[in-house]
Formats: C-alpha cells, structure tokens, sequence
C-alpha cells in the first residue's frame, strides 16, 4: 500500500492510465498532424524534379539546384518513415495500455466486492441471524 501512495506522489512517472491514454493519443494525433504536413513540400520537391526531368532533352544540366532538390526529397522521406514508426509504436502502446486499463477496472471491481464480503463477515457474531451452531459439523451419524 505504501508503495502505491508513493508512486501517486510522484506524479508524472506514475500517471494513470487514463491521463497516460489521453497524452498518448494526443502525441499520436499530433504525429500524424506532422506526418501530413509533410506531403505539401515533398510535392512540390517532386513536381519541381518533375519539370527538370522534362527539360532534360532540351537542357541536359545536373547543377546544385538539382542535387538539393533530391537531398530534400531524401529528406523528407526519411522524416516521413520516421513520423510513421513513432505513430505506430504510440497505437501499439496506445493498444496496451487500454488492456491495462481494463485490467486494473476488472482487479478493482473485483477488490470491491471481496471487500463487501469481508465486510460482511466480520458483521458476523454469534447471535447474527441465520447462524447455527454446530459441535462437531464433520462428524458422520454412525446410521
């Protein structure tokens, strides 16, 4: 029990799975918010290759112009690959800490009502009604 009030003292590293569920999906969305606003510029890095690769017949050039524009299509790619596994490993541990959630709800559920009984059993005397008293209840009647 000690453990528990400590760790909710902590605060951050020990959140709950609701609030850490709720960050989660927020960095996911704001992952995939990134993610998307990638497209625009690797486009236009596309188009513009696009419109060179189409002038080569008549200007065949490869200048720094060119060596930057595939630089930056690399670029964004590489971001691009990288935003897609942060968004997939947050929905995997989006995943899992929705089966914690449900988890702990079950142990709790669980933990409340093995408290009623035992509340329920130390209200328990023995004039309490519907209790008898029984001297040896193992014992076999001999017929």
């Amino acid at each position: 029990m000690h453990h528990i009030r400590s760790a909710r003292r902590r605060g951050s590293s020990a959140m709950r799975p609701t609030t850490r569920l709720k960050a989660g999906a927020q960095m996911k969305e704001s992952a995939e918010k990134n993610l998307q606003a990638k497209n625009l510029p690797l486009d236009v890095a596309i188009e513009c290759l696009t419109l060179r690769d189409s002038r080569r017949d008549i200007d065949v050039v490869k200048d720094p112009v060119e060596e930057e524009l595939h630089k930056e299509v690399e670029a964004i790619d590489a971001t691009k690959k990288a935003l897609q596994q942060k968004i997939s490993q947050a929905f995997e541990k989006l995943c899992l800490l929705q089966e914690v959630r449900q988890q702990l709800n079950s142990d709790h559920r669980d933990k409340m009502e093995t408290l009623d009984i035992d509340r329920g059993c130390l209200s328990l005397n023995l004039k309490s009604p519907n209790i008898s008293l029984k001297i040896n209840p193992t014992r076999v009647p001999d017929k």
